[in-house]
């Protein structure tokens, strides 16, 4: 494992939380209903980039109440997958970033490819750009109403800068 990512102290995900609402017998079949959840609303947010949870649970094929057994609401599923995209993203850089070598490289190597990263998922440049695009309105409402959900979800990003800039200062 990269020392990038052994340094991070990350707060469970939603989508963790969600599951370890679960006694042990039905962690399976929690987090089978879970990635139900998710992968409706991936595919709602890609289809037309807004949704209503009647939508995700039709499409997931559950009930309404096996949704709140392990969500609060809209905004806690949205977060888990803002988390999921986060943490994708910040195993990517991980990745890219590598390991040794000179802190100021790897710190450059790390704003470069996130830019990289942050432009794919712009409705120019992204595969899913309905979807981009509300992933971007929601990340920005996050950081306004909700600032304490918008740095748990970015912790993983932050930690590996953190990280990066850490080392780059020792080098002066």
């Amino acid at each position: 494992m990269h020392r990038v990512r052994e340094e991070a102290v990350i707060e469970p995900s939603r989508r963790e939380r969600a599951v370890s609402r679960a006694v042990d017998p039905a962690r399976e079949r929690a987090e089978m209903k879970v990635e139900a959840f998710l992968d409706a609303a991936r595919e709602l947010l890609a289809a037309g980039g807004d949704f209503t949870l009647q939508m995700v649970v039709e499409r997931s094929g559950q009930s309404l109440r096996s949704f709140y057994q392990h969500f609060a609401g809209k905004h806690e599923l949205l977060l888990a997958l803002f988390e999921e995209s986060i943490q994708a993203s910040a195993a990517q850089l991980a990745d890219e970033i590598g390991e040794g070598g000179d802190p100021v490289d790897r710190l450059r190597t790390f704003v470069l490819a996130y830019h990289r990263l942050c432009l794919q998922g712009t409705a120019r440049y992204a595969e899913t750009p309905l979807q981009s695009r509300a992933m971007a309105q929601y990340a920005q409402q996050l950081l306004i109403y909700h600032p304490v959900d918008a740095t748990q979800a970015f912790a993983p990003l932050v930690s590996i800068l953190d990280v990066l800039l850490k080392e780059a200062r020792r080098t002066e």
